[in-house]
């Protein structure tokens, strides 16, 4: 086998070589030994000869001999120069593989350290290990700063954390200044939107004085701040009973009322001031009254009858399909609660079966089905399955049966092509299911009951 030195012919190289070679040995041969030790010195000299001489652990050398390592067993053999004699050149290799022929002794090489030498290097570096390690956890700790010392760093800069109350505050506060141009106070009215989605800080909008201000911002000359105005007030209060009370009684239904009636506003207004109409009504029975004793309900089917567009007229009709829904979810309500039964005293008052049969809303109903749009459909018959104890003969009258038969048609080829391409559950075949369902209601249903 090759040495080493055959084909390494840099000095430098050769050393590393040395170096890594000497550490895996005083490693391997310290296993029984302290880790952190390194072994002691054997005081027995070493006599070198012409033959091969295993060398004790830590025994030392005469230079100039020369040395092979054993990578497969551990340890290493010394031996002279061929010549029979010592030299200030060295010589190293590694054992040979125990099967084959053990190849011939490397050339000499400049520049070599002694064992001894390296020992004490290793010994060094060691030792410093060891004092590193010594390093106390204060020590560490007193190289970073603590959390104190860096809120304190942020006080100063004045990087405070606002509160949601703080928040809204300062978007108010925007809304108030006279020299806010269009663009910031939309800027606002967005962000106050997105915060008062939440229950809390929609209470808390009226409880600081905010509600007022957006409030005024249904009265503004621009266009997309009576829009946004009213998309903020109608999350504010949706689903929010202690917001819809507060918002009824800060003059909402009113303003609302007069911005949908308005035809000179632009749809896109009208549309907001719809959803927000709907949030204030809904599971709030006396402002379903209220709206009703301002001829609410009359100026509703006017809107529908005007050129308004699909969205508007489908969100109308949503409005009525909710609000009867609402009736007949609490009507079924297992338990008689004391709240079941003020909710049902509030709801006699309002005679919403007959303001739909008397306003021509059951043929406005039907005469909606012909859209092409298919979620304007399915809303349409999802109203005729609830308005069906009201409306049931006005809708024969008006052609339903006619008009939903048309579109099953429809809806089984496209439900089949769904069926065919492993979609069974897809929305065409819901909504042929759907279709199917008010079929048999139209043919089979109950008679028409008027106790809505």
């Amino acid at each position: 086998m090759l040495s080493v030195l055959d084909v390494l012919t840099n000095q430098k190289c050769v050393f590393v070589l040395v170096l890594c070679l000497v550490v895996f040995s005083l490693v391997a041969s310290t296993e029984s030994m302290d880790n952190d030790d390194v072994e002691e010195d054997n005081d027995e000299p070493f006599i070198p000869t012409n033959e091969w001489q295993q060398v004790k652990p830590g025994q030392a050398i005469p230079s100039g001999l020369h040395v092979k390592m054993d990578l497969s067993n551990g340890g290493k053999w010394a031996k002279l120069m061929d010549d029979g004699k010592t030299s200030q050149k060295s010589s190293l290799q590694l054992a040979p593989d125990a099967n084959k022929e053990e190849e011939p002794a490397p050339n000499d090489i400049k520049g070599t350290y002694s064992i001894d030498e390296l020992k004490q290097s290793l010994k060094k570096m060691k030792q410093e290990k060891k004092e590193a390690s010594k390093e106390t956890s204060e020590d560490i700790k007193s190289k970073f700063r603590s959390m104190d010392e860096i809120r304190k760093d942020f006080d100063a800069l004045n990087l405070h954390q606002e509160t949601d109350v703080e928040v809204m505050q300062r978007l108010i506060a925007t809304l108030r200044l006279k020299t806010s141009d269009v663009k910031e106070k939309l800027a606002a009215l967005q962000d106050l939107e997105y915060y008062v989605h939440q229950i809390d800080n929609a209470v808390d909008l009226f409880n600081i004085g905010g509600f007022g201000d957006v409030l005024k911002q249904l009265n503004n000359t621009d266009a997309s701040l009576r829009e946004e105005a009213a998309h903020t007030i109608g999350s504010a209060i949706q689903s929010n009973p202690t917001a819809q009370i507060k918002a009824y009684e800060n003059g909402l239904l009113t303003n609302i009322l007069r911005l949908i009636s308005d035809s000179q506003q632009p749809i896109p207004v009208r549309k907001k001031c719809l959803y927000c109409l709907s949030a204030l009504l809904r599971h709030f029975p006396y402002a379903q009254l209220k709206l009703y004793e301002n001829g609410g309900f009359t100026e509703l089917r006017n809107v529908y009858h005007q050129e308004v567009g699909e969205t508007i007229k489908i969100k109308i009709i949503q409005l009525l399909n909710d609000l009867v829904t609402e009736r007949q979810t609490t009507l079924l309500q297992d338990e008689d609660t004391h709240d079941k039964k003020e909710k049902l005293k509030q709801y006699e008052r309002l005679p919403l079966a007959k303001l739909i049969k008397e306003d021509g809303w059951c043929k406005a109903i039907v005469d909606a089905l012909q859209t092409d749009n298919h979620g304007s459909r399915e809303m349409v018959l999802q109203a005729i399955k609830s308005i069906y104890p009201t409306c049931s003969q006005k809708f024969l009258e008006h052609g339903a049966m006619d008009a939903v038969l048309r579109i099953k048609m429809e809806y089984k080829t496209l439900s089949e092509e769904e069926i065919s391409s492993n979609d069974p559950d897809g929305y065409y075949t819901l909504m042929h299911n759907l279709v199917s369902e008010v079929i048999g209601l139209l043919k089979n249903g109950p008679k028409a009951k008027d106790e809505l």
